[in-house]
């Protein structure tokens, strides 16, 4: 009967290294999981992160364009104020002493 005990003690260590693959095979699946999760995750972060600094930057863009145009328009009214008031002649004319008296 030794060879009947020898296949009983492969059966249990086949069985055993059965086990010890299907718990290896739960935990990387498990661990995958957890790693495509955090993945997703982080990606979710990453695309908020984008989405806030793209906001900020649009913000930053509409602010200095209507500054821009503010600007210009202080611009184009100092010049119309400066030439209505003191309009300035093209040629000088110069006396110059023609006759000695």
């Amino acid at each position: 009967m030794p060879g009947s005990a020898t296949s009983s003690e492969s059966q249990v260590a086949a069985e055993k290294k059965c086990r010890f693959t299907d718990e290896m095979m739960k935990k990387t699946i498990e661990r995958r999981q957890k790693r495509m999760i955090k993945n997703r995750e982080s990606a979710a972060r990453s695309r908020a992160r984008k989405q806030a600094y793209t906001n900020q930057l649009e913000h930053v863009v509409f602010h200095s364009r209507k500054t821009n145009n503010w600007l210009k328009k202080q611009k184009e009214l100092d010049i119309l104020l400066s030439s209505d008031l003191t309009p300035m002649p093209r040629f000088q004319l110069r006396r110059t002493c023609s006759a000695s008296f």
